[in-house]
């Protein structure tokens, strides 16, 4: 029933401030005019559940359709697949099968910011999923109404590196299951990893590969006369 009309009729059974279960038993309730309600409502019966809310366990999984439509794009970068996608199930709710973008799905769920171990940047991974996803898309639109608040930044390149991971650690109530580990620079290395993913093995070619490519590649610069970018001897996880 209405939510006011719950209250009035609650309200004539007792005033008090606290209403207890006991009460709330006690309110009529008229069956029969609530099931004409859902059948005029829903003709052929209730809809399934389902939900555009990737913090729900319900969401499909898709960028299209979906209420954060680029943070979905990001974590499907990065390998990361919801319940109905790894084989859960629920009521009306069956298992889902694959959908077209897990080639996308970095191997080893380490993207970087830079173009770093013989990989393409992770704004140029993302707009070839987000086109795959959604076809031709608005850019700006899209970064626009990315998280909470909506996104200031012009293009995914910034995006990526000074909103992403604080959006998105908001949205999923301050549970990041992808960090971005970056060296303090705005200009320096910066990767994008799920944290699901992070073994021993994957924290070595972290470590030894994508950063130890970046490094050489700012002592080629260096060697070259080219600017370089700040270096860190060493790198430490939050």
């Amino acid at each position: 029933m209405g939510s006011s009309l719950l209250l009035a009729l609650v309200r004539k059974l007792d005033k008090k401030l606290g209403v207890t279960p006991a009460t709330l038993l006690k309110v009529p309730f008229d069956l029969a005019h609530w099931q004409g309600v859902a059948a005029e409502k829903y003709p052929d019966g209730l809809p399934k559940p389902q939900s555009d809310d990737p913090t729900q366990w319900l969401f499909n999984g898709h960028p299209k359709g979906s209420e954060q439509s680029l943070h979905v794009a990001v974590a499907r970068l990065l390998g990361y697949r919801w319940p109905r996608q790894t084989g859960s199930r629920f009521q009306d709710c069956p298992a889902l099968g694959l959908d077209g973008l897990e080639p996308f799905a970095d191997e080893d769920c380490i993207v970087c910011l830079p173009p770093l171990n013989r990989e393409q940047p992770a704004a140029a991974r993302l707009r070839q999923l987000l086109t795959a996803a959604l076809g031709s898309f608005d850019e700006r639109a899209i970064i626009a109404a990315a998280g909470l608040k909506g996104s200031k930044s012009k293009a995914l390149e910034d995006w990526l590196r000074d909103e992403f991971f604080e959006q998105h650690a908001k949205l999923f109530h301050d549970r990041p299951f992808i960090w971005h580990l970056w060296d303090g620079r705005s200009d320096g290395f910066h990767a994008l990893v799920n944290y699901h993913k992070l073994d021993h093995a994957a924290l070595q070619k972290l470590t030894y590969s994508y950063l130890g490519n970046w490094i050489q590649q700012q002592s080629d610069d260096a060697k070259a006369d080219k600017p370089v970018m700040g270096v860190k001897s060493s790198f430490d996880l939050p």
